[in-house]
């Protein structure tokens, strides 16, 4: 079994919101690229947060 999970953490003394999973190997098929698996981590914990490169699509082969 490989499951990440993300949760973010609470400062204000509220209750932290319940732990997300951001990849399941049985749901999303296999094991998941870095990049992918990094965007998705940041879209949990800080969707306003540009990752740099790893946001940029990779151009399309010039064949």
């Amino acid at each position: 079994m490989f499951v990440v999970e993300a949760q973010a953490s609470s400062f204000d003394g509220h209750a932290a919101p319940a732990p997300v999973v951001v990849w399941d190997r049985g749901r999303d098929g296999g094991f998941p690229e870095v990049t992918e698996l990094k965007r998705r981590v940041r879209d949990v914990i800080a969707p306003g947060k540009p990752l740099g490169h790893s946001d940029v699509a990779a151009p399309p082969d010039a064949g």
